[in-house]
């Protein structure tokens, strides 16, 4: 079911789906159903239609309970439903790739790889399957690759010519050619003009044959007998005559001839530099990066001026849209682009290129929503060319349609690649890496952007993406700088536009900065900010230094700035959120908050519900507060986040049973999650509580599961565990002993003087 199927069923009102499945049971609408009850946060409801489905139509009914059960994070009933879908269908490439991801969620990697494989081999363009099982290590022998050598067979063949009636006797028959294998269907810009044929006479000679007239000799006046003399000079005379009228027709001929062909090597050589100038162009366009692009421009120029095509001046647009858009491009980048894309119009041309270079203008211009305007125009009109369909991806990611972009890069790679395993496709991994990242699925976007440098190693805007999500591991910070300073060494070369080292600066602030030097960083960052003040990760950064150091106008004036030029990206309003609660301005943080939610999807809706609830909560709105927290758990129940907000909320209303209840399940999604941070924290307020109600041995397991997690974070679980062994009058040795680990942990912690006075 295509991305675009689903939204139209999520538009529609569950009130009338459910009195379409009334009035026909036995249809399909039940799975429309399904997923706008999930889509609501009714698990039950959704789980009942979908078993109802399952009687009329299993295949359909099993792959939406799998859904249901996905929701819930039940992932070995969501494989148990999804093994009963591949009963039905063997060939289901939908079932195995959801199956693949459920056996990853189990850490059962054998199992996942086999399902990805199959989900693969059913489906080439799942650009996600190819990605994990590169993840891990699996080494893809693509379906249906020919072997070294083997070549397809045509499905059409070209019929041998028959000779013509009027052929004359004893003229042998030519032997037909053999089949011609047809090209596949193409929207190449480049078409350098044909010169036309000559006929064979033509080709011999240069021009028609010419014949000489003679003109009648005058009548001449009859004179005495010639004498031998006069008749010798006479005759000399007229060999002279001839053989001066032989000489100029040859000269005259020769000239001529001399003349076609020279036109004929002129145009002939004319059409070898213009085809020579297009492949140079479409070669370096393939390699996606900014020397790639500049080499095309003077390719494309250097063809135009040979031959003034409205389809070459539509690729120099197309070319020129990128180096504005996605490297920094100038002014003047902005008005070539214009002008050659006019110039294009005026000539007539109505390819693909066209389309996608004005969409790239509209785009890089702020004007996302017309250009998937006329992208899904040109697409109905069944335009299906990489260009356009990249530049609509583009078109949608800009305007937060993940699902919708997605959907579009991967038709983009099929037509970029044909399906060809040894077609290289750097820009499509890119995009895709970057839709995953500004969904925060960091590890997804990290495998597109190790696709994209398997293709061209130079891929510089797939290393910067790399080495931008390596810099939040603290274990990769190394690895993160040594990409940024290869990145760095290009721009002697010319390969790196301003944009990217820009970039690449960035990314050495934001090392710098989680590593602690704070200044450094900073410095860092303004200087990437010099470079491209449009940046809107720059701003953002700069947002979160100046919070973390206290510095509220600084931070909240590049928290704007950030949205201002990335106004759909729900990070930036959540962390603007997270930042004003932390500074009591809690009418403020549930707007920004507010409009986080707004611009997510509904399945990723639960951190902003979390985040309004924690505002609400330190506000004092306790019951509007424990309606946002419910609200995460109906997306996703098992979300530990969502329950330990909801235990916080609890604890304010001064109900510690049921805060105990949320906080015990929240540590058990912390521990599957190998929070430690989370379970420590879990682990010391569970237990205080189970100390104040006298449930000692509780209060001991938890302590001690504080202090064990780990040693440092958990350090006042060794503190708390020794207060418990005091006041229950265990053994002196024993207090001393968690108090001398306490001690040891955090000698300065701010329980150590008070611990070293139980020691005595």
């Amino acid at each position: 079911m295509s991305t675009q199927e689903d939204k139209t069923k999520q538009n529609k009102d569950i009130s009338q789906l459910e009195m379409q499945f009334t009035q026909d049971p036995n249809s399909l609408v039940f799975v429309e159903l399904v997923d706008a009850y999930l889509e609501k946060g009714r698990m039950v409801e959704a789980m009942v239609m979908a078993r109802r489905g399952i009687k009329t139509h299993p295949k359909e009914g099993y792959l939406a309970l799998a859904r249901v059960y996905m929701k819930q994070s039940k992932f070995a009933k969501g494989i148990e439903a999804l093994n009963e879908v591949i009963k039905v269908d063997a060939n289901n490439a939908e079932a195995f790739f959801m199956k693949g991801n459920l056996h990853l969620k189990l850490n059962e990697n054998d199992a996942a790889i086999e399902a990805l494989k199959k989900a693969y081999e059913l489906d080439p363009s799942n650009l996600e399957a190819k990605a994990l099982l590169l993840e891990k290590g699996v080494n893809l022998t693509p379906p249906n690759a020919l072997s070294e050598g083997e070549e397809e067979e045509s499905t059409e063949k070209v019929a041998p010519r028959k000779a013509p009636s009027s052929q004359k006797p004893g003229m042998k028959k030519k032997t037909s050619m053999p089949p011609r294998k047809a090209p596949p269907p193409t929207d190449r810009p480049f078409e350098p003009q044909k010169t036309p044929k000559e006929t064979p006479a033509e080709q011999e000679t240069g021009e028609a044959t010419e014949s000489i007239d003679v003109k009648p000799q005058k009548k001449i006046t009859k004179l005495p007998p010639p004498t031998a003399e006069d008749f010798a000079s006479t005759d000399d005379i007229l060999k002279k005559d001839q053989a001066k009228r032989t000489m100029m027709l040859i000269i005259i001929l020769a000239v001529i001839s001399a003349g076609i062909i020279g036109f004929i090597a002129y145009t002939a050589n004319k059409a070898k530099k213009i085809k020579n100038f297009t492949n140079i162009a479409i070669e370096n366009m393939k390699l996606d990066t900014y020397s790639g692009y500049l080499e095309a421009k003077k390719a494309l120029e250097s063809a135009i001026k040979l031959e003034d095509s409205g389809n070459f001046k539509a690729t120099l647009g197309y070319v020129e849209a990128i180096l504005f858009g996605e490297y920094g491009g100038d002014a003047a980048m902005v008005k070539a682009a214009t002008e050659h894309i006019n110039d294009a119009i005026q000539k007539k041309d109505n390819s693909a290129t066209l389309s996608a270079a004005q969409m790239l203008m509209k785009i890089y211009g702020g004007d996302a929503n017309s250009a998937i305007q006329l992208g899904k125009e040109e697409v109905m009109k069944g335009a299906q060319h990489s260009r356009l369909l990249w530049a609509l991806g583009i078109a949608l990611m800009k305007v937060g349609n993940y699902d919708e972009a997605t959907d579009f890069i991967k038709k983009a790679h099929l037509s970029e690649t044909g399906n060809d395993p040894k077609a290289k496709d750097p820009r499509s991994y890119k995009i895709m890496g970057d839709i995953s990242y500004k969904q925060g699925y960091m590890n997804q976007a990290l495998g597109q952007y190790e696709l994209a440098l398997k293709d061209n190693k130079e891929h510089t805007g797939s290393m910067l993406g790399k080495a931008l999500i390596l810099s939040m591991d603290s274990a990769k910070f190394d690895e993160a700088m040594k990409i940024v300073d290869e990145i760095l060494k290009l721009k002697a070369e010319n390969k790196l536009s301003s944009r990217e080292e820009s970039l690449a600066i960035f990314v050495k602030g934001v090392i710098n900065y989680n590593k602690g030097n704070t200044k450094e960083g900073e410095d860092f960052l303004n200087a990437s900010l010099a470079l491209d003040k449009d940046n809107p990760m720059i701003h953002f950064e700069l947002a979160k230094i100046y919070a973390n150091s206290g510095n509220v106008e600084k931070a909240i004036s590049s928290f704007d700035n950030a949205i201002k030029l990335d106004p759909k990206n729900p990070s930036f309003y959540m962390k603007k959120g997270e930042f004003l609660i932390s500074k009591e301005k809690y009418d403020e943080a549930i707007s920004a908050i507010k409009r986080a939610a707004n611009l997510m999807q509904e399945r990723d809706k639960s951190e902003a519900y979390v985040l309004m609830s924690r505002a609400l909560r330190q506000k004092g709105s306790l019951d509007d507060a424990l309606k946002e927290a419910s609200k995460a758990l109906g997306i996703n129940p098992e979300d530990p986040f969502a329950h330990m907000e909801k235990g916080k909320v609890y604890l304010a209303k001064q109900d510690e049973q049921r805060a105990i209840e949320e906080f015990e399940l929240a540590m058990s999604g912390f521990k599957a999650m190998r929070n430690k941070k989370a379970v420590v924290e879990l682990a010391i307020s569970l237990g205080k509580m189970h100390k104040k109600n006298k449930n000692n041995e509780r209060a001991e397991e938890m302590f001690k599961t504080a202090a064990e997690t780990d040693p440092k974070l958990g350090a006042e679980g060794f503190y708390q565990l020794g207060l418990l062994y005091k006041e229950n009058k265990a053994p002196k040795e024993a207090v001393a002993e968690v108090m001398q680990k306490y001690l040891e942990q955090d000698p300065n912690g701010p329980f150590a003087q008070k611990a070293k006075e139980l020691m005595k």
